[in-house]
């Protein structure tokens, strides 16, 4: 059954690379009051803190690209997806170990279009052994950051199929 983790208002409140002076916005809005209830920060996730410190039920997205010069956000359908989950996760989660209180979900790949039905549902289990590790360390992940248009109803029924819904309504 779906959830609605935003109860109201708009379900993205604002979307950073960087930080190309949210920081200030935020520190502005928090007087008032006035901060969004879902913050996506990509690269530099340091104002999460701020934004906490505003509205502490606010929902954080948080995404590092790379690290060291190495990209974090490919996906290949044709290696084996309990390793790569593996491999991802343990380059990631020590970035992430120092934000762990101000980010509630982590994007581990971003727009990724693997082909057909069949590269969707390897994508979709891939996303079920990432989880596994991520909760087993006590983080949560923002799944698929499809970009518009994709995937094809298709390959939504065949995502389906494969359980991830269910797998991450049970983690929360």
């Amino acid at each position: 059954t779906p959830k609605n983790y935003v109860p109201t208002g708009t379900k993205l409140g604002w979307h950073a690379i960087g930080d190309a002076g949210q920081s200030d916005i935020f520190r502005d809005l928090a007087p008032h009051e006035a901060c969004p209830p879902t913050v996506k920060f990509i690269v530099d996730v340091g104002p999460s803190a701020l934004v906490k410190a505003c509205d502490p039920a606010a929902k954080i997205i948080g995404r590092f690209i790379d690290g060291g010069g190495e990209n974090y956000e490919g996906f290949t359908t044709d290696a084996d997806l309990e390793w790569q989950a593996n491999h991802r996760l343990a380059q990631l989660m020590p970035l992430w170990e120092f934000h762990r209180h101000n980010v509630d979900y982590w994007e581990i790949i971003n727009e990724q279009d693997p082909p057909g039905v069949e590269g969707q549902a390897r994508l979709a289990r891939f996303f079920v052994h990432a989880m596994n590790v991520a909760e087993a360390n006590g983080y949560k992940l923002a799944l698929f950051s499809h970009s518009t248009g994709v995937p094809e109803p298709e390959e939504w029924d065949a995502i389906a199929a494969t359980g991830v819904f269910e797998r991450a309504a049970a983690g929360g």
